[in-house]
């Protein structure tokens, strides 16, 4: 669940984390930007980067 998301990325063990499947359809009940918000949050929380690419951008990960 996304308020777990921070908790789960330092029991994880991860260097970085990468949003997907949002800010593109409006279908969902909670608020378009919520996923962003819960992602930026988790960010915070874990103290580890979080990318957040455009539709189409490319991103490197190593």
């Amino acid at each position: 669940m996304p308020e777990y998301l921070g908790k789960e990325m330092v029991e994880l063990g991860a260097n970085r984390y990468m949003t997907v499947h949002h800010s593109k359809f409006c279908l969902s009940k909670h608020s378009y930007t919520e996923p962003l918000e819960n992602a930026k949050r988790a960010a915070q929380e874990s103290g580890k980067p979080v990318l957040m690419p455009q539709m189409g951008e490319v991103v490197y990960l190593e």
